[in-house]
This record gives structure tokens, C-alpha cells and sequence, in this order.
């Protein structure tokens, strides 16, 4: 039985789904390949259904031998379902579609009631102890650390494990392991194996405070995963000058709750988008699961494009990993001088942990201090990761040069490069927009806010274009519609029409094929041709629309309306729009509100360049851009509901305005957090602990600052470092406010105070104003001669703010102390808290007007706790006695320490808090230990070379006289993984069958490309006359190559003679082998292949058609026989084969002409 009986089992069962024969199976049916089907489970225990993929890799022997690969697409998942899924792998061999179902369906059944079967993942970590210990204590007792994935209740599969793992892999683990980190096998084949290694974050000696903004808690894991497909990859491989593929290694960085993640968590890892914008689940502690860490983008994009080339140069060149680097990327740009200007003297200290307390397990350099023996590559990946991950914020994120400066960021971000800032936002190598609306939607609406407010302000009528915007978004090719008064870029005028849903857009015929559906434009309503006008900002609320419900507006004529092209009616000449987005100004709603305006108005597709505008047209565009976006709490609501989509996936919201929010986020170097209540609404509990609110703020959402930005932060702290060592003081720094117009914020909290601009008067000297009296500072955050809008969906609505600040305390040294500090130093102050208010509603003031008896009304929107906790648990800052700061109430401020910089913590007699979780281990598995302590694995089973029975030598072969490709840039998921089991299938076939019965040999471990193998035929019949031939010549095999094209299981692969050459047919040869060296036989067409077709039986039958006498039997060609080398060409093999295919009316396959011209170029022979 085979696929037909595999289909027809199928049908059947899908029949018996409808008629819910299946308990709990609500769907069910055939996938894209042969072998494959999708199933739909669902359980009252779980919040979605389950989607299970199946897929029988070796079809052609179901169902009694037929295996079953089974997975999930789900993100979140129970451990016992992952582990349930794992174990029913193993457990399927030899069912039938209809018994897999069912047993699929009661084991998950049985164990979403249960919890599931036990497993090493889901058992061995259930009840660590994380208590604080010694470094040196590195393995958990419970830690399950199963090097081999050897599951705790059957160590008898020991033996089995061990003898998939290659020995080298092995010995390279072991080494990892004795240098400090966890190891574990998740997925063991002889050609395809998944590894992880990881260290408990407690490991890095790092603040809590830094941990905390990296998003990883002390006790978790920081796991690096391993995937490599093909031989085994050795360090050796890797630096020696024999060839090897680039993409053989997969790496992704994560953190878990385990030392490793399941096995499902492995393969979503490197199956899944990279882009993982999923939420934070509420699955159990227990599981494996591998989340993404804030650098994981990023690195796993260096792993992938740089760290084998790395190793090499490093190695060759005996240099660090900096300036194995730079030669790299000068490489890359094509600079022939790739070692122009770069230092190869070894360094002695890695700059990378200059100055720093990283421990020495992380400082290690396997690679370069260990030249003798053999060396684990997998350590050198780890290290390596280790080291980037320790350093991120010392390096760029993309070219992972140092960047400039000599303090480290608590965030890391991109150098000055601009090319580094554009590649950074469009390869998703930044800070997640999903992952910062999920946990701090209120820091994102903050930084919405300042933006709009400061695109919005007018300071006067003179100078207009003035705003608090100092940099705007060029160089990432947004897309935008012309608002000039007169764009110079495509519109079109028209009329618009009312169908009470949608508008309508009638135009010239000629003009509708200048718009596709779905495309972006905005309209200027009831506008006359030619007289546009300008475009004012948006200053009122904008309403946001409800996909399939009627507008509750009236447009006004000269609004400016965002929408999508629903369709085209090419009859009618008519352009139908979808809801739009209405960002000019809004009416109040009317009985007829349905009513659209009708009339002229001009049509503008987002074609214009925004590089291309003007300052003041960019500062109005960016306003109008926001303005479509929805609020903050929405899109938080629209990605908690769809937790596999992206925001650009929600309805309406352009792909410009979505780049516009990306770069916001983005360009915010400054680590911003709101302090308060948990449990208020749109805060997260993975947002940093409350416990640095400053009680005395009632009706203030508070913010607090880890670092300032980068290049201010620096100068800061040398300043207020040497003026502490020069005047010996024990506070070196005082406290003050300073209020300033709300359009200056969003410069503030990128770049810190200037008074590069004067707005309030400068009576006491020119500076930056700060004061010690709240109420002083909060007069300032008012002006009469200044006016902005509010970001009209924004939650928090934020009318005013006011920061308190930290200041070098040597007021001998400012320009005034009285009434105001006048500080002129622009480095001598940061920004540390922000204070935040909301505009008050129309009922919020009536009732502060009217409050009901006996009631205190609160102020709207604040973070400040009711009840607080208990201050005396609270340790706070001590303050210069002549320069506290004063609370709104006039009281002395108290300034918690927890939400402080660490260094404020040494000067208070008080150590940074470095977090340290004990790992201890005293009693490790009895099966790691034993695996562990033996010092040679047992060799694979050799091959029989009895002399007597074959005079072939395996490895003899000299596969540098070969044509050796490297791997095709389409490889498929689906070929590689069929091509991958043949591998295994074979190798196992091989190390198990004498020489002389198997007939052919493949050197596996020269297997560097997957879809190019070189197999030798050997062992003929000594009847035969192509025996004696190759005996007289001196040769004991015939050189075959295979390739696989892009097509493949569906096409064939391409399968010829390399050497000898053979008597062609018209010369009386035979043996089914062409002029050109490729084998006439219709199986290797598609006229006689099938999908489910072995490369074993291919084999088989290539060798039985060599061997044929029938016409004639195969003799060599008189050239081979006189001992000259004359290989045949890839080119006039496919040239033969088509001929031949052509005459028996046979067809060929359409990716054949890959076969030539799809590989990169040979590395070697013809």
C-alpha cells in the first residue's frame, strides 16, 4: 500500500470528521504535499483550537512502516500537549490515517485532564530553588541537565541516543559543558541536528536594574540554539581552507524558563517569522517555552551572516573579534585594502569588558586561547553570543561596530550611520512595536504624544514653521500624499458621490489606471480645482472608525479624508473608497451625519517622497499621519486579540503611518518607565516593579528614567564625578524641577535641556532654569504666546509636564542660584522622573465644581497609589540639607533609591544589587553522568571491505578533481527536509549492508551540499564486460553525480556519469547511459516519477540499467581505457538527456535547466 491506499484513507476520514465521528476533531484535511494533512482539535481547557500538522516522510511504505511527523502551528501551548505531540511521534509507527486520529485525539484528551505524562522538561524544574549562592556552583540538582535528552524515567534509551549523536558533536558538548553552560541534544539525526546551550541570566553578576530594562529575570535561561543540517560542521571544517556551505548552521538567541527549550518551542524557533511579535503568555512556569530577548533580532541575524567567516578570519589572521569585524564589512563593501587601518596586534583585554565586572567565565576566548587540541565550535558560538549579548550596548545593532563614547547605555541601539539607522528600523532589528505597546502602552502613548505636540506648536506668526520637532524621519522612503497648497507631485480632481457607506470617486476614464485597490490616498473635500489652500494642522479629536459602520461625522469642505481604494468600476469611471480617516476638522454630529460631502475635490495618492518636502510641509504630514493612527489602548486590544498579527495587520492604519510609529519608538534612547499601580488600567505587570513612585505626586502619571540618552549621559557623569573628587562632597548631586512648554518634550527626552531657543526670557543669565520649588517650575509649563494640539487618540491627553532633574552640585558654578538655578553647563543636568497631566473631561470638572457630599474627588488619569505600602520599607535618597527639593504640598521631596541609577546606591552606603540565583547540582542524572564520563564513543558499524568479495576502497576518491557546487539560493523547506530523511535512510543503509551487496558508496561526511551528491557504483557482475573494462583500466568505480532541482520531491533528480567516459550507443555501447554521460531512463523524468519515489530505489535501478546487456552491455570508451582522464560536462549532459527524453516522447523536467545554472559557481572541476 502506498500513497493511493494513504489518499483514499484520507477521504475517508474526512468524511467521518463531518459526520463527527472523531471526538473533538473539527476539522481535518489534505495538505500541500503528498503525506501531509492538517487537523483542527479543540478542548474546553483550551483558549483556541489546536492546528496539528502530520506528515509521513516516507510515504511509499504506509501504513506499516510509515513514520508520522507531528506538529503544532500554535504559538502558545500547554507543556503537557507539546510533550503529549513529542511522545505520539514514536508512538504512530505503523497506523493507519484513521487509528492516528483517534489515538491522536484521546491521548490529548486524556492529558489536558490529567496534565499530561511526565517529562524531563515539564518535571525537572517544577520546584528550583532560586536562592543566592556562588558562582562556582554551577548545576541544579533538579536541573535535569540531560546532555543527551535522555528522559529521567527511561534511561534505557540511552544506547539508542547516543549512537544517533556524531562523536565529535559529542566531545564539542562535553567541552561546553566544562566551561560553565548547560547543554542538551533536542533533536538527534545523523544530518540534522538541534542543540541548545545556556547559562542562568543570575551567571552575568549584572543590576537588577539592567536586567530589568533587558526584559530577562535573574532565574531565567539565556539559551542559544544550534541547528545544522548536513555532516557534522567541526571547528576545523570551519577554519581550514576546504570549502564549506554558508547556511549549514541556524542560530536563534532566547531566553526560557528551562536550561533548554521542548522540542516544539526548537522548531518554531527556526520554522516561525523571525519577526516574533507574539505577547508574553500566560502559559505555565513549567513550560519550555523560548521567548525572544530584546537583542535577539539582531544577533541572531550576525550569527547567521557573520560568525563562520568570523571564526575563520579570526583564526587565520590570529585577531580579536573587533577586528576580525572590520575586515569582514570591508570585505563586503568591496574595499580592496580589507586591512587598511585595522590594528592586528592582539589585544590583551577584550575592549568589549573594558572596565567592567564581567565575570571571567564570559571573558573566556575559547577560540584564542585554546590552539592546541581539538576545539568545540558550538563553545566558540556561545562565547561569542555571550559576548555581543554582555557588550550590546557598546556596539551598533547593525554593523556591530563600536560605537562612539565612553559610557554604556542601559538600551542599545545603531551607530551614527545613517545607512545602519534605515536598516535597523526596516529589518525589524529594533525595539518590537508590538512587544513596547504590550508592555508600556503608556510609555508609547507618552512618546506619540510629545511627538504630535511638537509637530502641532506655532510660536508665532512669524515663524511658523518652528516646532519642538529637531529631527524628522528622512532616509526611510515613506510615502505620502502631496498637501501642498500646490503639489508639485500626481493628484487628480474629480467628484465625489454618496452611496451612505463608502465614497465615491468619479474621474476620467484615462486616469483609472493610475490606481490599483487597496492603494493609500487622501482627499481634500468639496476643494475646486487649482485652489487647494493650506492644510491646517489637527487640533480636535478624531474618531475612530469602525469597519463596517457608517461615518457619525459630516466631512467639511477642505478636510482631509485617509482611506484605501476598495475597488475600480472601470464601467462607471468610478474609484470606490473604503471608510476614511477624517484628520481635518470635525463638526459636531447631526441628525444627517450619515451624509458624505459631495462635490469637487482633489484626489492624492501616497506617491510623494517625504525627503522631498519641505521642513514645514514634513512637520504637517508627520501631524496628519498620526492623526490616523488609533489610540494606543486600541491597538493594544486589536494585538491582545490577534496575538499573531503585527499592528501594520490592523484595519485601516497606513504603511506610513505605521513606519512613523516605528521610528518614535525607535529613536527613543532613553529607557522611560511608568511607575504606579499595577493594576491600573493599560499598565503591565512585566513593566519595572512601582517601588520607585515619589509619594507627595497625587493627579501626575509618573515616569521615571534608567538612563538619559547616551552621548548626554556620558558627559553627565564624568562632570558630576569630578566635581565630587575635587570639593569632597557627599552629595554630588542636588535635585530640582523644571517646567517647560509641552512641544519641547519630545527634544528633551532624546537629547536632555538646552536653551538653544529662548521663550520664557532669560532675567537671570542665559541657561537652563531649574527650581527647587515645584510650583515655580510648574508656572512654566503654561504660555500664552504658544499653541499645540493635543495627539487626538491619545489615553493619557497630556496637557502639561514637569521633570525633576539632577544637577552637579557646585551652584558656585552655575550662572544664578537665586531665585532659580541657572545651570549653562548643558552636561551637568539629566532628566531622572517625569511628571505627567491629563486633561480633565467636561464631567471630571463638573464634578470637581459640584463633588457629591462626602466625597473627595480624585484627579484624572494618575498613577499615584492610593495606599502606597509601608514607607519605612522604602529607602530614600539623602539630599544636600541647603538644596532639597520641594513637593507640590511645599514639603521636602523624598526621592526613592530603587528608582535611581546604580551609582546613586554605592554613594549611599548602599551595593548595586546584583542579583545571583544559586544553580547548584550535587546529583545529576545516572545516564548524563555515565555518558559524560566515557572517553570514546563506539565507532558507527564499519563498512565490510572483504577483499575476496570487492576491490572497491571506500575514500579512496578524490573529491577535489570533482565539480563541487555550492548550495542553491531556492532551496525549499519541503525538498530539503525530504532530502535530509533520504540521507538519513541511506546512511543508515549503508554502515548496516556489505559493500559488495550494496553495489554503490556515498561519502557522507564529504556531503557538504545537500542537493549535490557524488555516489560511486562499484561491485559489478566480473561477467560483465564493463567489469573487465574497468579492471584494465585500472579503476574500481563509476563516478555518478546527483542533483536535486527547485522542484523537488515533484520533479526528479538529474542523475549522470561523471567519469569513465562510456562507448556511446551509436558506437555499440550501452548500459542507458547517454553521449553525454546522463542516464536515458524514463523514471528520471517526469513522465515516470512520482513524489513518493526513494533516492534507494534510484539507486538501485541506475546500477540494474548500467548493468543491462539489453541492447548491448556498457563498455568503457577507448579513451578511459587507455587510462586518460576525460570527465563529462554538466552541459553536454543536459543537452543529452533532453535529446534522449525528446526521442522516447518523454517529458522533461521545467527546473532542468537549474540544474546547470541554479548552483553558485563550481569550486572546482568542470
Amino acid at each position: 500500500m502506498t500513497l493511493k491506499q494513504f489518499n483514499a484513507d484520507l477521504a475517508a476520514a474526512v468524511s467521518k470528521v463531518k459526520a463527527k465521528h472523531f471526538d473533538r476533531i473539527i476539522s481535518l484535511r489534505k495538505g500541500e504535499s503528498d503525506g501531509e494533512l492538517s487537523i483542527t482539535y479543540e478542548n474546553e481547557n483550551l483558549k483556541t483550537p489546536l492546528r496539528i500538522q502530520v506528515l509521513i516522510p516516507n510515504i511509499s511504505e504506509y501504513p506499516k512502516k510509515a513514520s508520522f511527523l507531528i506538529f503544532t502551528e500554535n504559538e502558545d501551548i500547554p507543556a503537557a500537549l507539546a510533550a503529549t505531540l513529542a511522545r505520539l511521534q514514536d508512538q504512530s509507527t505503523g497506523l493507519d490515517v484513521d487509528a492516528m486520529i483517534i489515538t491522536l485525539s484521546r491521548s490529548l484528551t486524556r492529558d489536558l485532564q490529567t496534565g499530561g505524562p511526565a517529562s524531563d522538561d515539564a518535571a525537572s524544574d517544577t520546584e528550583e530553588d532560586y536562592n543566592y549562592g556562588s558562582d562556582d556552583d554551577d548545576y541544579d540538582e533538579d536541573d535535569g541537565d540531560d546532555l543527551f535528552g535522555i528522559h529521567q524515567d527511561d534511561p534505557g534509551d540511552l544506547d539508542a541516543q547516543a549512537e544517533k549523536l556524531h562523536p565529535r558533536l559529542k566531545q564539542d558538548l562535553r567541552t561546553a559543558r566544562q566551561h560553565g553552560y548547560k547543554v542538551g541534544i533536542i533533536q538527534s539525526a545523523p544530518t540534522n541536528n538541534i542543540v541548545s546551550i545556556s547559562v542562568r541570566a543570575s551567571k552575568f553578576k549584572l543590576p537588577e536594574g539592567t536586567l530589568e530594562v533587558w526584559g530577562i529575570r535573574p532565574e531565567e535561561y539565556v539559551v542559544l540554539l544550534i541547528h545544522q543540517t548536513g555532516p557534522y560542521l567541526t571547528l576545523e571544517d570551519i577554519v581550514h581552507p576546504k570549502p564549506y556551505p554558508e547556511r549549514r548552521a541556524h542560530f536563534r538567541i532566547g531566553k526560557c524558563a528551562h536550561y533548554k527549550p521542548s522540542f516544539m518551542e526548537a522548531l518554531r524557533a527556526f520554522h516561525s517569522p523571525t519577526d516574533d511579535n507574539s505577547p508574553a503568555s500566560g502559559a505555565n512556569e513549567g513550560e519550555a517555552k523560548l521567548k525572544k530577548i530584546f537583542i535577539s533580532n539582531s544577533l541572531d541575524q550576525f550569527l547567521a551572516e557573520g560568525l563562520l567567516n568570523l571564526i575563520k578570519i579570526r583564526d587565520i589572521e590570529g585577531i580579536s573579534w573587533d577586528q576580525a569585524n572590520e575586515v569582514l564589512l570591508n570585505f563586503q563593501i568591496g574595499t580592496d585594502t580589507a586591512h587598511t587601518n585595522i590594528t592586528t596586534t592582539p589585544c590583551k583585554t577584550d575592549p568589549a569588558f573594558a572596565g567592567t565586572e564581567t565575570p571571567q567565565r564570559f571573558r573566556h576566548d575559547h577560540l584564542g586561547d585554546e590552539k592546541d587540541g581539538q576545539r568545540s565550535w558550538p563553545l566558540v558560538a556561545m562565547q561569542f553570543a555571550m559576548r555581543y549579548l554582555l557588550a550590546c550596548t557598546r556596539y551598533c545593532l547593525r554593523c556591530h561596530r563600536r560605537v562612539q563614547g565612553d559610557i554604556e547605555t542601559l538600551k542599545p541601539y545603531v551607530c551614527s550611520n545613517p545607512l545602519c539607522l534605515f536598516q535597523y528600523l526596516s529589518m525589524g532589528l529594533g525595539p518590537s512595536a508590538e512587544h513596547e505597546i504590550r508592555s508600556q502602552p503608556k510609555v508609547v502613548d507618552l512618546l506619540v504624544s510629545f511627538c504630535y505636540t511638537g509637530l502641532t506648536a506655532n510660536r508665532s506668526a512669524a515663524n511658523p514653521v518652528s516646532c519642538g520637532i529637531r529631527e524628522f524621519p528622512v532616509g526611510l522612503h515613506l510615502r505620502v500624499p502631496d498637501i501642498r497648497p500646490k503639489p508639485e507631485g500626481p493628484f487628480l480632481e474629480g467628484t465625489i458621490t454618496d452611496d451612505f457607506q463608502t465614497f465615491k470617486f468619479q474621474v476620467a476614464a484615462e486616469h483609472l489606471d493610475r490606481f490599483i485597490p487597496k492603494q493609500w490616498v487622501a482627499i481634500r473635500l468639496n476643494t475646486p480645482p487649482g485652489e487647494l489652500g493650506p492644510l491646517t494642522p489637527v487640533l480636535t479629536p478624531v474618531p475612530t472608525p469602525v469597519p463596517g459602520k457608517e461615518p457619525t461625522h459630516r466631512a467639511e469642505a477642505g478636510d482631509l479624508v485617509h482611506c484605501q481604494i476598495e475597488s475600480i468600476d472601470y464601467l462607471n469611471q468610478r474609484i470606490h473608497l473604503e471608510p476614511g480617516i477624517d484628520t481635518g476638522s470635525w463638526s459636531s454630529p447631526r441628525a444627517d451625519a450619515h451624509k458624505a460631502a459631495k462635490g469637487q475635490a482633489c484626489l492624492l495618492p501616497y506617491v510623494q517622497e517625504f525627503d522631498q518636502l519641505g521642513q514645514g510641509a514634513k512637520r504637517l504630514m508627520m501631524a496628519h499621519l498620526l492623526a490616523t493612527l488609533p489610540s494606543i489602548s486600541d491597538i493594544k486590544k486589536f494585538l491582545d486579540q490577534n496575538p499573531l498579527s503585527k499592528v501594520k495587520d490592523m484595519p485601516r492604519i497606513s504603511p506610513a503611518a505605521m513606519s512613523l510609529l516605528n521610528w518614535i519608538i525607535a529613536s527613543n534612547r532613553s529607557c522611560i518607565f511608568e511607575t504606579g499601580n499595577p493594576e491600573l488600567p493599560g499598565n503591565n505587570s512585566s513593566a519595572p516593579a512601582s517601588g520607585g513612585i515619589i509619594p507627595g505626586m497625587e493627579g501626575w502619571v509618573q515616569f521615571r528614567f534608567l538612563q538619559g540618552s547616551p552621548d548626554k549621559e556620558s558627559l553627565f557623569q564624568n562632570a558630576r564625578e569630578s566635581v565630587r573628587r575635587s570639593k569632597h562632597l557627599t552629595c554630588p548631586s542636588i535635585f530640582a524641577w523644571h517646567g517647560s512648554a509641552l512641544p519641547n518634550w519630545h527634544s528633551i527626552v532624546r537629547t536632555g535641556l538646552n536653551y538653544a531657543e529662548t521663550h520664557n526670557g532669560r532675567a537671570y543669565g542665559h541657561g537652563v532654569y531649574f527650581s527647587s520649588v515645584f510650583g515655580t517650575s510648574l508656572s512654566y509649563t503654561r504660555s500664552s504666546q504658544l499653541s499645540f494640539g493635543i495627539w487626538p487618540n491619545s489615553d493619557l491627553r497630556i496637557v502639561a509636564a514637569i521633570s525633576l532633574n539632577e544637577i552637579v552640585n557646585s551652584p558656585g558654578d552655575f550662572v544664578s542660584t537665586s531665585p532659580h538655578l541657572v545651570v549653562s553647563q548643558p552636561n551637568w543636568h539629566m532628566c531622572r522622573f517625569l511628571f505627567v497631566k491629563s486633561e480633565e473631561t467636561p464631567e471630571e470638572k463638573a464634578a470637581q465644581k459640584n463633588p457629591p457630599e462626602g466625597h473627595q474627588y480624585s484627579q484624572p488619569y494618575s498613577n499615584y497609589p492610593s495606599h502606597p505600602g509601608n514607607a519605612r520599607d522604602t529607602k530614600y535618597l539623602q539630599q544636600d540639607p541647603s538644596r532639597t527639593a520641594i513637593d507640590p504640598l511645599g514639603h521636602p521631596l523624598n526621592i526613592p533609591l530603587a528608582a535611581l541609577p546604580s551609582y546613586h546606591h554605592e554613594k549611599s552606603q548602599t551595593s548595586p544589587e546584583v542579583i545571583d540565583v544559586s544553580d547548584n547540582s550535587s546529583d545529576e542524572h545516572d545516564s548524563d553522568t555515565e555518558l559524560l564520563a566515557s572517553e570514546d564513543d563506539e565507532s558507527p558499524p564499519s563498512l565490510s571491505t572483504d577483499t575476496s568479495k570487492t576491490d572497491f576502497r571506500p575514500g579512496t576518491l578524490d573529491l577535489g578533481s570533482l565539480p563541487r557546487l555550492q548550495p542553491p539560493q531556492w532551496s525549499s523547506q519541503l525538498g530539503l527536509k525530504k532530502i535530509t530523511f533520504q540521507v538519513s535512510q541511506l546512511q543508515t543503509l549503508q554502515s548496516r549492508t556489505p559493500l559488495h551487496e550494496l553495489g554503490w558508496y556515498i561519502d557522507f561526511d564529504q556531503l557538504d551540499n545537500m542537493y549535490q551528491w557524488i555516489v560511486e557504483l562499484h561491485s559489478f557482475d566480473p561477467s560483465l564486460p564493463l567489469a573487465a573494462d574497468l579492471k584494465m583500466a585500472g579503476l574500481t568505480s563509476v563516478v555518478c553525480e546527483i542533483r536535486f532541482g527547485e522542484q523537488y520531491p515533484y520533479t526528479p533528480p538529474f542523475v549522470r556519469v561523471i567519469r569513465p567516459r562510456f562507448l556511446p550507443f551509436m558506437q555499440g555501447g550501452g548500459g542507458h547511459v547517454t553521449a553525454g554521460g546522463a542516464m536515458c531512463m524514463e523514471l528520471l523524468t517526469n513522465s515516470g516519477w512520482t513524489p513518493i519515489s526513494s533516492i534507494e530505489s534510484v539507486l538501485l535501478q541506475v546500477r540494474m540499467a548500467i548493468m543491462s546487456t539489453d541492447p548491448k552491455p556498457a563498455r568503457l570508451d577507448r579513451s578511459a581505457m587507455s587510462g586518460a582522464r576525460t570527465d563529462y560536462g554538466i552541459r553536454e549532459a543536459v543537452n543529452a538527456y533532453t535529446r534522449s527524453a525528446r526521442t522516447h516522447g518523454w517529458t522533461v523536467p521545467e527546473d532542468i535547466e537549474k540544474m546547470v545554472t541554479g548552483f553558485s559557481a563550481a569550486r572546482s572541476g568542470a
